[in-house]
């Protein structure tokens, strides 16, 4: 997403900053303090309770068992959830997340038996104990958690590698963060983020812009090859002990997706590609009337608008057209997507140091999600930003309102 602080601190209204105080004050907070309190004591007691024993629970007895796991991981991931938005606000608190995710491995690692108890079952003596409705409302997740088995390692590595993947993972994807954000290309003696560069004017303009872009990303090469290539190394590596066939299949697990069908659509864009691109941009080249097309027109938006045709909506603007179509659609759906704004949690100021991208993170149920984006104006700001990261807002408040923690992933 391209974007120009300039042009959105010129709109009637600024964009809003969310306020992350709601859920903690800060990462020392008494409130976090007493949230961890409270899942370490939890989660200790459902260890010494459950442990080794999970297999000889009636139905009714393992269904209650379930809910009280969902109670310490609505605790976990309301910390970890909080730590991801933390950092996204401001670079600079990524040095500060790291004892919250090692607390978070820390309370996973604790009750990682449960799943793995789960898993162990024969499918006889599963299928008998879900006739009991507490556990049987509960039927997709232990459906999951019992496939994902197949793959999981032995419980004494699951934990070491939790451990491992607070530090490490954290690490790379720190590193990396901090430098996407720091890429800035020097003008005029300002340093501006590439994200932001101004690319504008006649083509011989553009193409000027995009070349200091480009001088600028190559400048760092070596250091993005590296990190993706660890990244890469180490998701290969976890993949070995799982029988992964590829990095990717633990994505495609957590999903529900299927292997086989992801390895299709992989293989059928490949095979296609060069016809695909080719005809995508003889469509692009007739749209603007550029034949044959420039380079520096390759990354720009299809059918933009022609020069000073170009439509800019203030933040308040964006705000009502979003809400109206979400309205036509449903009611609803308009009045859950109102409360994201009505209760700070939106994030759409641009602003230097902060996660140049577009998300929404749940908290957990009882807690609303937080949105963030960088708003500017631009018509793609206003619907692959911010309608689309809404759509998600209020599709995962339904979730977790009608089915929980555990079934609204």
């Amino acid at each position: 997403m391209k974007k120009k602080f300039a042009r959105a601190a010129q709109a009637d209204a600024a964009p809003p900053r969310w306020d992350l105080t709601q859920l903690y004050a800060g990462v020392d907070a008494p409130e976090l303090k007493a949230d961890q309190k409270k899942a370490e004591d939890l989660a200790k007691e459902f260890a010494e309770y459950y442990e080794d024993g999970v297999m000889y629970l009636a139905g009714e007895q393992l269904g209650l068992a379930v809910e009280e796991y969902e109670e310490i991981e609505s605790l976990r991931v309301k910390v970890e959830n909080y730590a991801v938005v933390f950092e996204a606000e401001d670079d600079s608190n990524l040095a500060k997340t790291l004892p919250l995710k090692e607390w978070v491995s820390a309370v996973e690692t604790k009750t990682l038996f449960f799943k793995e108890e789960i898993g162990r079952m024969e499918e006889a003596d599963i299928l008998a104990k879900m006739v009991a409705p507490e556990l049987a409302q509960y039927a997709p997740w232990v459906a999951f958690v019992r496939k994902e088995y197949a793959h999981q390692l032995p419980l004494r590595f699951s934990g070491l590698q939790k451990k491992y993947e607070a530090v490490n993972d954290s690490s790379w994807q720190r590193l990396y963060q901090e430098s996407l954000n720091d890429l800035c290309v020097e003008e005029g003696g300002k340093r501006i983020h590439y994200e932001s560069f101004p690319v504008e004017g006649t083509l011989q303009e553009q193409l000027a812009a995009r070349q200091k872009i480009g001088t600028a990303l190559q400048g760092q090469s070596q250091r993005f090859a590296f990190i993706y290539n660890a990244i890469i190394k180490n998701m290969a590596i976890d993949a070995i002990p799982k029988n992964h066939r590829s990095p990717d299949q633990g994505v495609h697990l957590e999903n529900g997706f299927n292997q086989e069908l992801g390895d299709g659509m992989f293989d059928s864009v490949k095979l296609s590609f060069i016809s695909l691109s080719n005809r995508f941009y003889e469509m692009k080249a007739q749209k603007l009337k550029h034949e044959p097309l420039p380079s520096v027109l390759l990354y720009d938006q299809p059918f933009k608008a022609p020069e000073g045709e170009e439509k800019s909506y203030t933040w308040e603007e964006a705000k009502a057209l979003v809400l109206r179509a979400f309205r036509k659609f449903s009611p609803q759906f308009a009045r859950l997507a109102q409360k994201a704004f009505d209760e700070n949690r939106i994030d759409a100021e641009p602003r230097e140091h902060k996660n140049p991208g577009a998300f929404m993170e749940s908290i957990c149920p009882g807690y609303l999600p937080f949105v963030l984006l960088n708003f500017d104006g631009a018509p793609d700001s206003v619907t692959s930003s911010l309608a689309h990261e809404l759509g998600h807002y209020v599709h995962q408040v339904l979730a977790e309102n009608a089915q929980g923690l555990l079934l609204s992933d």
